[in-house]
C-alpha cells in the first residue's frame, strides 16, 4: 500500500513571478514598478497565514495590474 500527502503543495514566493510571466501586461506593468512598490506587493500576498488567501491575493494582484 501507497500513502499519499493529504496536503496540496505550499505556495512559494516563485510561483507568483511564474504567474506574472503568463500574463504579459501585468508583467511589464510590474517590471516597470519600483523595487519598494514591488516589495510591497511580495510582502502583502506572502504575508497571508494561509495558502489559500495567497493564492487569492495573486490572482487580485494579477487582476489588477491586467487593466
Amino acid at each position: 500500500m501507497t500513502l499519499y500527502s493529504q496536503e496540496l503543495p505550499r505556495v512559494k514566493k516563485e510561483d507568483f513571478i511564474v504567474c506574472l510571466k503568463e500574463e504579459p501586461v501585468a508583467y511589464q506593468r510590474y517590471l516597470q514598478m519600483t523595487e519598494t512598490e514591488q516589495k510591497v506587493i511580495i510582502d502583502w500576498i506572502y504575508s497571508a497565514k494561509n495558502d489559500s488567501v495567497k493564492v487569492e491575493r495573486i490572482a487580485d494582484t494579477l487582476n489588477r495590474l491586467s487593466k
